[in-house]
């Protein structure tokens, strides 16, 4: 007798969402256009190897008014500018320029989050002008492109632990919070091996899902308790984090979410600027009617949270952490996660699953590395 297929009904109902939300294709070709005509307007005047529209369009998930963004790489030089900004058929075109030197150097070496985010805007790049084929090698070089291996060994390490002690009806750490932490760190070595990378807390439900990581996703939208796709659900998960923040900022005495926001980049206070940006995109997700995913990042915020107010060098739990500033940002985090239903064996196999298949590749790899050639 076969088994009967494993469902993931949260999964596949956010992934029919999504494939709905993609930008249509009469409206990619629109945009496409306009990028390679003004990218043939610059080639009469300056030296171009490749122009590639980046970025959201080049993903197919930008609103219709969102910006187009274009980058133009000189074979040589110093391009001046650097940034441009232009408006044709009512799209605001943002060009930024780079050399053939600067774009090979970001798509050389392997590396973690940020190197392989930023080789991954160039790698799924759709090229608008490749007159001697670059932007394809360029392509294919940040797809050979892997993450640190140690860096994930470390990774799953934690995971391993993490589970294992989940086990434990010992354990300080309590279970939906650890399998939190787990599912986290699967997302981001899961998305380091795709082409896209990690970008983001605001793309990982969808970019899990392109990569066809469908148990993941399911594991993930019910440990945070991503599960009501309704406004009400939603206005009440970012009341109830925007508190949490409100008051998180308070005790360590940053400046407040809005003013953070208004700051832009804030280096004095990087950390808490991270946060508030996650509790934003949170908020931009709801406006745009995403309510799932506003909740699942809503909530990702509020962990991010955790880390601010956490004693540099103490183990604890994210918990603990806000329960040392006092019972009030206790109970602020606790509310935040009430709705979220306590991990199940299927949650817990799934995370072991994904655990497995990611040791699984840094095993293929180590193995493909030392082969002789």
């Amino acid at each position: 007798m076969t088994a009967a297929a494993p469902s993931y009904p949260h999964a596949t109902r956010l992934a029919g969402a999504l494939a709905q939300r993609e930008t249509p294709s009469a409206v990619l070709s629109h945009r496409l256009a306009v990028a390679a005509d003004v990218a043939r307007s610059r080639a009469a005047t300056e030296p171009l190897a490749a122009a590639l529209v980046v970025g959201s369009t080049a993903l197919r998930r930008c609103s219709p008014r969102a910006d187009l963004d274009l980058v133009l790489i000189h074979p040589h030089g110093d391009p001046i500018p650097r940034f441009e900004t232009e408006m044709r058929d009512g799209l605001k075109i943002e060009i930024e320029r780079l050399t053939v030197t600067e774009a090979l150097a970001a798509t050389e070496d392997d590396g973690w989050t940020w190197e392989l985010r930023a080789a991954a805007r160039l790698a799924c790049g759709l090229a608008v002008l490749d007159p001697d084929g670059f932007a394809t090698r360029l392509q294919a070089r940040a797809a050979r492109q892997q993450p640190w291996p140690d860096r994930c060994e470390e990774a799953l390490r934690g995971v391993y632990e993490t589970l294992t002690a989940l086990g434990d009806e010992r354990s300080a750490t309590p279970p939906g919070e650890g399998l939190r932490g787990c599912l986290d760190n699967l997302a981001l070595l899961a998305l380091l091996e795709q082409p896209r990378r990690y970008q983001k807390a605001k793309w990982v439900l969808a970019d899990l899902l392109h990569a066809g990581e469908l148990a993941l996703v399911e594991a993930t939208l019910r440990a945070y308790g991503a599960l009501e796709d309704s406004a009400a659900a939603t206005t009440r998960t970012l009341a109830r984090v925007r508190s949490l923040i409100d008051a998180a900022y308070a005790a360590i005495g940053a400046p407040a979410h809005d003013d953070l926001l208004a700051r832009g980049y804030a280096p004095d206070h990087a950390a808490a600027s991270y946060v508030s940006r996650a509790l934003a995109d949170a908020e931009d997700l709801a406006a745009s009617g995403r309510q799932i995913e506003a909740q699942y990042v809503a909530r990702f915020a509020a962990r991010l949270g955790g880390g601010l107010i956490a004693p540099p060098t103490a183990v604890l739990s994210l918990a603990e952490s806000f329960a040392l500033r006092g019972a009030d940002l206790a109970e602020h985090y606790a509310a935040v996660f009430e709705d979220c239903p306590p991990p199940d064996t299927a949650a817990l196999r799934t995370a072991l699953g994904a655990a497995d298949a990611r040791l699984a590749a840094l095993s293929a790899r180590e193995s493909r590395e030392v082969s002789p050639a």
